[in-house]
């Protein structure tokens, strides 16, 4: 499946620099997302709320590494600092 039949076409509401990038984005296919639950039925609330931060379509909005790292997600996982 590809990232954009699982994501939907990009809007700009959901990323404004879209419309800076070096593509004409009329002639792509407007496609709506697949609810990541419906993909990943066995994730739970944790999980599927971290994997649609990693796949935030703008940027800035997109969860970092270290957020990432400390998401509830992990929660149960031993943790230990280098």
């Amino acid at each position: 499946m590809t990232g954009q039949r699982l994501l939907g076409t990009p809007t700009l509401k959901q990323w404004p620099g879209l419309k800076y990038l070096m593509f004409e984005r009329k002639n792509y296919k407007r496609s709506m997302p697949i609810p990541l639950a419906l993909v990943f039925p066995n994730m739970d609330q944790n999980g599927l709320d971290l994997l649609s931060r990693l796949l935030e379509f703008d940027p800035a909005k997109r969860i970092s590494a270290e957020e990432a790292l400390d998401h509830p997600y992990f929660d149960s996982l031993d943790k230990f600092q280098y």
